[in-house]
């Protein structure tokens, strides 16, 4: 069950399962904005973005796109990003990582 808020233009759609309408986290790089977990329509491909991007926020951050995430309410003490868990399988448990690929802590954490 996914309910979806479209972006201007229909260029990408906001994934509300994972992701509230009032985002995951305030955006470290424009602190105006908040980051989101979205879809693009022509890539079919998730990623965070800055829901002030329109407003010339560049921070984004791709997500793995064939895990199941979850996001948590903590965030990364280096990069101010939010932490996700994910997990390929039932079978597997849950890993915790910062959301931003280009911080230091990328490995995991858990």
């Amino acid at each position: 069950m996914v309910t979806c808020l479209i972006l201007q233009k229909e260029k990408y759609i906001i994934l509300g399962t994972n992701s509230p309408k009032n985002g995951l986290a305030k955006c470290p790089q424009c602190n105006a904005g908040q980051l989101m977990i979205i879809r693009s329509p022509a890539t079919k491909k998730r990623f965070i973005g800055c829901s002030n991007y329109n407003n010339g926020c560049t921070a984004s951050s791709p997500l793995l796109q064939k895990a199941t995430i979850r996001r948590t309410k903590k965030l990364c003490d280096t990069c101010f990003w939010p932490l996700i868990l994910y997990r390929y399988s039932r079978k597997q448990k849950w890993t915790e990582q910062c959301a931003n690929i280009r911080c230091t802590t990328r490995k995991t954490i858990a």
